[in-house]
C-alpha cells in the first residue's frame, strides 16, 4: 500500500491555527472556499442534465487541473511523504478516507474509497466520480511525470460496495 490517511485530524488543526478571515476565507494568503459537498452533487446533476454524457469528461478535466494544482502546493514534500500528505489532504477536504496502492506489474495505481466519495454516495446508476478519477490523475501525472488516465471501475452508485478508481499511464 502506498498510502493511508494518518493524520488528517492534524492537518485540520494546522488549517485552523493558518485559517484567516479577511475579505474572506484565506490560509496562508490563499483564498479558500468552505462548500458542503451537495455542491459537487448539485454540479455533477445539473451539468449532466444540460450537457448529457459529456459532463463525466468536462468534469474530469476540472479534476484533472486541481490534482496538478493540489501536487504543486506539496511542492518539497518527498516521495512517500507526498502521498501521505495526499491521503491526509483527500480525508482532510471531505472528498473521501482513501487507500492508494500500485500494481509493480501492471503500473496501476489503485484509489479506493470504502465508504465513497461525495458523488458516487448520492447519485443512481452510473458511476458519478470522474471528477476525482480527474484529481488523482492530475496528481499523480505531476508526481511521476507522466500522463495517467483515471477510470472509475466501482462505485456506490452502481450498486457497487465501494468507489474505486484506476489510474494506468497513458499510451503516447
Amino acid at each position: 500500500m502506498l498510502c493511508k490517511s494518518e493524520k488528517a485530524e492534524d492537518l485540520l488543526k494546522e488549517w485552523k491555527e493558518k485559517l484567516k478571515l479577511n475579505e474572506g476565507l484565506e490560509i496562508d494568503s490563499t483564498s479558500v472556499i468552505l462548500v458542503k459537498s451537495d455542491l459537487f452533487f448539485s454540479l455533477y446533476e445539473r451539468i449532466t442534465r444540460i450537457v448529457g454524457a459529456p459532463a463525466a469528461t468536462l468534469l474530469y478535466f476540472v479534476g484533472e487541473d486541481y490534482g496538478k494544482s493540489v501536487y504543486r502546493d506539496f511542492a518539497g514534500e518527498a516521495g512517500e511523504e507526498t502521498l501521505k500528505k495526499l491521503c491526509d489532504f483527500t480525508k482532510a477536504t471531505g472528498i473521501g478516507d482513501v487507500e492508494i496502492e500500485m500494481d509493480e506489474d501492471s503500473k496501476k495505481i489503485y484509489i479506493t474509497a470504502s465508504k465513497g466519495f461525495p458523488i458516487g454516495k448520492r447519485a443512481k446508476g452510473r458511476a458519478a466520480d470522474s471528477y476525482f478519477a480527474g484529481y488523482f490523475a492530475g496528481f499523480f501525472s505531476e508526481l511521476y511525470n507522466k500522463k495517467y488516465e483515471g477510470t472509475e471501475e466501482e462505485c456506490l452508485a452502481k450498486g457497487d460496495d465501494r468507489c474505486r478508481i484506476v489510474l494506468k499511464e497513458k499510451e503516447e
